[in-house]
């Protein structure tokens, strides 16, 4: 096995050993030729040196053990530990010979004592640091720190060293006077330790130079990591309240990335407390983690957002460890990612509702979809699909093939001619054919859509239901177009068969009456009154039916009129009952809209003729009539408007009134809240004004009082 070349350094070490082993025997010899009478002064002075020869090495062995440390947590090397060790026992039996040496020196073994305690520290320190696992992106930050809490320790050890140093030379300066006034060549061996002394203080000075370029070499390098990183690292120490408890944290340092996350500098932040700076992290739960990465010695994560610093919102990613007497955070910023995390979720999200929507919106319209790959015949069916067909989904395999197989076999060869124009025009045209069910029920389908790159894409339309309604509407029509006819035949009945009749029963009761009335009995003659009034009614009833069934809705009847005019057409008309009765009428302005003229003149005629009829005569009777424009929603009643604004048209008399709960009565046909005797009428009359309100999309309503007279209101459209 070939060896390892020695480093330079050890044999340096070596070489320095010998020089200095070399002037020890140089001054142990000078000192044997002293005479007995120097002996006793001989080996006091060298007892004094080899005091401090011990002190030094302890010293020393020190200094060693403090580097040793440094490059364990820097290199994380097992076999480096092992070095600790050495340098431990080393020191220990350093202290053993000192105490053995200064036995005799109360003031020294003072120091030792003290130096007992400093000691037991020290390698408490070293040995607990050294022992201990850390990451190692972490351990130059943990070598840099433990180094300098180290170092104010051997501080103190060197103070009592220096202390030490002093007491032996003091000691060493009285015997060294003894010695040179008896001896000289005592001066000779002074000077000789005290060269020995001074060779080993620059060794270890230089060790110790050496220790402070390597840490300061490594601060430097660790600064640059520092700021290198994107990462905010931050070192917290932990205030404790009277009972121990973390209440809150000190900021000991803090890389220039802080500016950057929080808009902070290093140097505003450094000193200060977290409840003064961040107290947001006292209340959010990073402090919670930092706690318990502290008392627990153990590494802590959290994810927080944040808004306090810019005003928008920032995600951080915060690592928590101890170090030594302090927690180390390290953040690293996640806002990018964890936005774009959130609008995927977000996007995720609203493609599942669409999809729901879409799933629903198919199956409310009996829709379904397809996508059928003509080369490889693999297809995509929406879920509705398969239910229309009466499938569940997935159930089969609809390929077009399976699909033909579905088509009732009256329409198959439509399908098939259908489909191949298709493949041939590379378009889908709407065609409509009918399939058999799983349970054998038809349906009509209609498909639609396009052929895109050897792929069918298409929709399909369950029809069934319209296809009937159709069929059913069909039937309606034919069967209201009936009506009409029969309608029409009616009033042809009306206007001519049933009128004639009427006619001459009106003009013989009339002869008669001239001719031979004087002729009857006074009951013969009530008689041919009856018959008389019972024709007049009949007359006037078929001319009010005929009136109501030819009551229409042709949009080309509809012109703008005033309905001023009209009020005054049917004052007109009216003249002479209005004389007869007293009846005052009074008319605020009327709007212009449109309207059939001669409805709008009959339903105006109807409502004045019966605030006239069913005046009071022991009143003088009055009838008001305004106009007012009003909104749908002031209409109320159950009423579908299908204008935003409607003219509200009044008529109010101070008759007799009626009843309100027969209000919507009136308006029914025949309807007659008096006896014939008591009052003429049809019951027509009020039914043929709810048909011309309607017809031109209104509404009429009716409140009325026994006693307390009557108001009639019609809302007709602005």
């Amino acid at each position: 096995m070939k060896l390892s070349k020695i480093p330079s350094s050890y044999k340096l070490y070596v070489i320095i050993l010998i020089i200095a082993v070399g002037i020890l025997l140089f001054t142990a010899a000078i000192v044997y030729k002293q005479t007995t009478g120097l002996q006793k002064s001989s080996e006091l002075v060298s007892h004094s040196l080899e005091v401090q020869k011990e002190i030094n090495n302890l010293f020393a062995s020190y200094t060693l053990l403090v580097a040793t440390q440094f490059d364990v947590l820097l290199k994380d090397d097992s076999k480096l530990r092992d070095n600790v060790f050495t340098y431990q026992n080393e020191g220990n039996e350093s202290m053993a010979r000192l105490k053995e040496l200064t036995k005799d020196n109360i003031i020294q073994q003072n120091h030792l004592k003290e130096m007992d305690g400093l000691n037991a520290q020290l390698y408490n320190r070293v040995v607990s640091s050294t022992l201990d696992t850390t990451s190692k992106k972490d351990s130059v930050l943990k070598a840099n720190v433990q180094y300098i809490i180290t170092i104010d320790l051997l501080e103190d050890i060197l103070q009592l060293k220096e202390d030490m140093m002093l007491e032996e030379e003091s000691k060493l300066e009285q015997r060294k006077e003894d010695y040179s006034s008896r001896i000289s060549l005592t001066p000779v061996a002074s000077i000789a330790s005290f060269l020995f002394s001074l060779l080993i203080f620059l060794f270890a000075f230089q060790k110790i130079n050496s220790s402070r370029k390597r840490i300061t070499n490594t601060q430097m390098f660790l600064e640059k990591i520092l700021k290198s990183t994107n990462n905010v690292v931050v070192y917290y120490e932990p205030i404790h309240n009277q009972n121990g408890k973390i209440i809150d944290f000190n900021i000991a340092y803090s890389n220039d990335v802080i500016v950057d996350a929080t808009g902070d500098t290093a140097d505003e932040i450094i000193g200060r407390k977290m409840s003064d700076v961040y107290p947001v992290m006292l209340e959010n739960g990073v402090s919670d983690i930092m706690i318990k990465s502290y008392e627990t010695n153990s590494i802590q994560q959290i994810e927080k957002e944040y808004t306090e610093f810019f005003g928008t919102p920032q995600v951080f990613s915060s690592t928590a460890s101890k170090l030594d007497e302090g927690v180390l955070l390290i953040s690293a910023e996640k806002t990018a990612e964890v936005m774009a995390e959130r609008k995927l979720k977000s996007l995720n999200k609203n493609l599942t509702i669409q999809n729901t929507i879409l799933t629903d919106a198919e199956r409310l319209a009996k829709i379904g979809s397809f996508q059928w790959d003509l080369i490889s015949l693999e297809s995509t069916i929406s879920d509705n699909y398969y239910r229309i067909l009466g499938y569940e989904p997935g159930e089969l395999e609809l390929n077009p093939e399976n699909h033909r197989k579905l088509i009732h076999p009256d329409d198959v060869k439509l399908y098939d001619l259908n489909f191949k124009k298709a493949v041939e025009n590379n378009t889908i045209e709407d065609t409509t054919y009918r399939v058999l069910t799983k349970n054998k029920k038809i349906k009509y389908l209609n498909t639609s859509g396009h052929i895109e790159n050897n792929t069918v894409i298409g929709l399909v339309r369950d029809v069934t239901s319209e296809l009937k309604a159709e069929q059913k509407l069909r039937d309606k029509n034919r069967d209201l177009k009936r009506s009409n006819e029969e309608l029409e035949s009616f009033n042809r009945v009306a206007s001519h068969d049933l009128q004639e009749p009427l006619r001459k029963i009106q003009m013989f009761i009339s002869r008669l009456s001239s001719a031979e009335l004087d002729n009857l009995s006074v009951k013969g003659r009530g008689y041919i009154e009856k018959v008389n009034s019972s024709a007049n009614r009949m007359q006037t009833l078929v001319k009010y039916l005929l009136s109501y069934s030819r009551i229409n809705k042709t949009k080309d009847d509809f012109v703008k009129i005033n309905l001023d005019d009209v009020l005054d057409k049917v004052k007109e008309d009216l003249e002479d009952r209005i004389k007869e009765t007293g009846v005052h009428i009074a008319i605020d302005n009327m709007p212009t809209l449109k309207a059939v003229p001669f409805q709008m003149e009959q339903l105006f005629n109807n409502l004045l003729s019966n605030a006239i009829k069913y005046r009071n005569a022991d009143v003088e009777s009055k009838i008001i009539i305004d106009c007012k424009k009003v909104t749908s929603k002031q209409i109320g009643d159950d009423f579908v408007t299908k204008s935003k604004k409607y003219y509200r048209i009044s008529i109010m008399d101070n008759g007799i009134g009626f009843n309100q709960e027969n209000a919507k009565k009136i308006f029914e046909l025949f309807q007659r809240l008096h006896q014939k005797h008591e009052y003429s009428g049809t019951g027509i009359g009020l039914a043929i004004c709810k048909k011309i309100v309607e017809n031109h999309n209104g509404h009429i309503v009716a409140e009325s009082a026994p006693g307390e007279g009557s108001t009639f209101c019609i809302y007709l459209p602005a």
